[in-house]
């Protein structure tokens, strides 16, 4: 492996003694969710070591080896289009020379994103639809990389369980309850992309990472418009919105995970000790 551009694929394949080797050892806990479901062993750090930590991960994953993996791996076959119109086989031609420039703009703090083509999916009979953000190739690649950032800083807001593990938990619950006496609580907030409270979402973030680059490109990330195919530049601005983060992004389902982790954390904590009257 070469010692200077190894990237977050090849690290979680690679021994803690390799890792040693190469001198890994500062960036190896990044890439152990891969190898292990248990959390990652960041969360008591101060703010003084994670202004430390968060440059050297903004480092690790916006490598230009490790964006154009991103890219080979995830979109290179993929033939939906931004707004743009060019799809990941499309993109190939210009990949080189765009990933250069996205791994220059990220570290430098000057990246923007283009606005998303906007995608409409039916919601049934009767509903508004919900409104799918799509973004260009070149975006696509910069949000997945960003999403391996907050899975590493906020490992816990990850799903682990399987479909089928809540099922057999229901199963063994139920094993000997009688059904008349047990109840189902469902609900769910509507709107909730949509209504997301940004400055609240980013206080949350700021409280565990402390790079303003990374922050930046979040920020950036959920405040691109969503805008319709033929929409023209000089009408952007109506398209923009205060609140909310656009669905349909590789960061828009855990970043909806952080916002309510609160609200997870105080359903488990009394799982079990709320009567029907509360």
């Amino acid at each position: 492996m070469d010692k200077t551009l190894a990237t977050p694929y090849q690290l979680m394949n690679v021994s803690a003694a390799k890792q040693t080797e190469y001198n890994f050892a500062p960036l190896a806990r990044f890439a152990a969710r891969f190898r292990s479901t248990a959390p990652l062993t960041l969360y008591g750090t101060d703010a003084a070591e994670l202004r430390g930590i968060d440059p050297q991960r903004l480092k690790f994953y916006f490598t230009v080896k490790s964006l154009k993996e991103i890219y080979n791996s995830r979109f290179k076959l993929n033939k939906t289009q931004g707004v743009d119109r060019l799809n990941g086989i499309q993109f190939e031609r210009q990949s080189k020379q765009q990933i250069k420039i996205i791994h220059e703009k990220c570290l430098a703090g000057t990246y923007k994103f283009s606005p998303y083509l906007e995608l409409l999916r039916s919601k049934g009979r009767g509903k508004l639809p919900r409104v799918l953000a799509v973004p260009t190739v070149r975006d696509r690649i910069v949000l997945y990389a960003l999403k391996e950032i907050l899975i590493d800083v906020f490992s816990e807001s990850i799903p682990r369980d399987l479909a089928n593990t809540y099922i057999y938990k229901i199963t063994d619950f139920m094993r000997d309850k009688n059904p008349a006496s047990v109840g189902v609580f469902r609900a769910d907030i509507e709107n909730f992309y949509d209504s997301i409270d940004r400055e609240k979402l980013l206080a949350k973030l700021n409280l565990r990472i402390k790079s303003n680059k990374i922050l930046t490109l979040i920020e950036r990330a959920i405040t691109s418009p969503i805008v319709p195919q033929g929409y023209k530049k000089v009408d952007l601005k109506k398209y923009s919105s205060v609140k909310g983060i656009p669905q349909g992004l590789s960061i828009s389902n855990i970043l909806a995970a952080i916002y309510l982790a609160e609200l997870d954390d105080f359903m488990r904590s009394n799982e079990g000790s709320m009567s029907p009257s509360e």
